[in-house]
């Protein structure tokens, strides 16, 4: 697969079909919604010798619904520094325990540094003064020796203000590029897949032509792959990436919810008329089958390409190659990017069913009246 690690805007800015640097600077700039924690992650760094103390954070985090991370979940076998900077990049904020201790750990300053480096807000819980340098501008949260009234002092941060507090200087956005539909259905796969691993979920948010959800879920071999290719046949390795995308994104949906904005229209004549019909069937089942699970508009696309969304965990945004699917594609675990997609796409999600005039829960089954109204129309 050929994926390109990307940190500067520019390149971000000819990849994404909307754009991405009025996105993150949002991101880092939206207004306050308080004091809440709720599905923020919160990565944990500190020394083994205040072990006690981030056990204590890391309770308290869980029970006003964040999502602490912290090295306590480390997979056996993993590569410990390597897995740990994959925690950092998925956080939406950096608590870090400062006390001299940590603070003469090298790998602590390294963290500090890393969530620095990709503009990870930072909250420093402190039982001393701050270190001049790295962090030393920052408003720290400071307790107690005994770390006794470390639950109060956590209760008056602002946990959502801080998870899109806006940062100065240059910003770094983890970003893969890939540019081919093979590369990007495999990475939708996998990517849901890592996230089911860390023992995980999310909604399955989707703007595209018929969804993920009109791919078939039979085995390759099945001739119902032949007929969803139509006029356009294409390879087996292409067939099993789909067949996972379509599988692994579809265990989310069933766990976590979904939420659908779809074409009808969207597949060209070009494919012939049958596979048009397959793939509208398959997307009819899915709907069928996921019940209240499932909320789904019917829209006319634009030219804004395909986006998914994995939870807040990660986005995917593709271009449409004409008659070859979706080809140019960039993935990104940036949690406050991921955050900003997710709730523009309910804002939308939420304007579309209002000029409707139909409620959200209620909309999947209109837009299973407007599939068998198309699938009647080809005949």
């Amino acid at each position: 697969m050929r994926a390109t690690e990307v940190g500067s805007f520019a390149t971000l800015q000819r990849v994404f079909q909307r754009d991405i640097v009025r996105a993150v600077v949002e991101v880092f700039g939206s207004s306050s919604r308080g004091n809440r924690a709720d599905g923020l992650r919160v990565f944990v760094s500190y020394c083994s010798e205040e072990r006690s103390a981030a056990e204590r954070i890391v309770g308290w985090l869980s029970a006003v619904g964040a999502d602490p991370i912290w090295d306590a979940q480390l997979r056996g076998g993993t590569r410990f520094r390597l897995e740990l900077r994959s925690f950092i990049e998925n956080a939406h904020i950096f608590l870090v325990l400062l006390t001299p201790s940590s603070m003469a750990r090298p790998w602590v300053l390294q963290e500090i540094g890393y969530a620095t480096a990709l503009g990870i807000p930072i909250v420093p819980v402190s039982t001393g003064p701050l270190p001049e340098g790295l962090i030393g501008e920052l408003q720290a949260v400071h307790v107690r020796a005994d770390w006794s009234d470390v639950e109060r002092h956590l209760a008056e941060v602002p946990w959502s203000q801080l998870a899109t507090t806006q940062r100065t200087g240059p910003q770094t956005v983890l970003a893969t590029l890939v540019r081919s539909p093979f590369d990007r259905t495999t990475l939708l796969g996998q990517y849901s897949r890592r996230v089911e691993a860390l023992g995980a979920t999310g909604v399955v948010r989707q703007r595209a032509g018929l969804s993920t959800f009109c791919i078939p879920d039979e085995p390759i071999a099945h001739g119902v792959w032949t007929v969803f290719d139509g006029k356009r046949q294409r390879t087996r390795e292409l067939h099993a990436g789909q067949r996972e995308e379509r599988l692994a994104l579809g265990a989310h949906a069933m766990a976590g919810g979904c939420k659908l904005m779809v074409d009808p229209e969207a597949v060209s004549d070009a494919l012939g008329s049958e596979a048009r019909k397959v793939r509208l069937r398959n997307l009819h089942r899915f709907l069928t089958q996921a019940g209240s699970r499932v909320q789904a508009i019917t829209h006319v696309r634009g030219a804004e390409g395909n986006l998914t969304i994995l939870g807040n965990w990660w986005a995917a945004e593709s271009l449409a190659l004409q008659f070859h699917g979706y080809g140019v594609a960039t993935f990104t675990w940036h949690a406050g990017l991921v955050k900003r997609f997710a709730d523009e796409f309910d804002e939308e999600f939420s304007i579309r069913c209002e000029e409707r005039g139909i409620k959200a829960e209620e909309s999947a089954q209109f837009a299973l009246a407007e599939i068998e109204r198309v699938l009647k129309s080809i005949g």
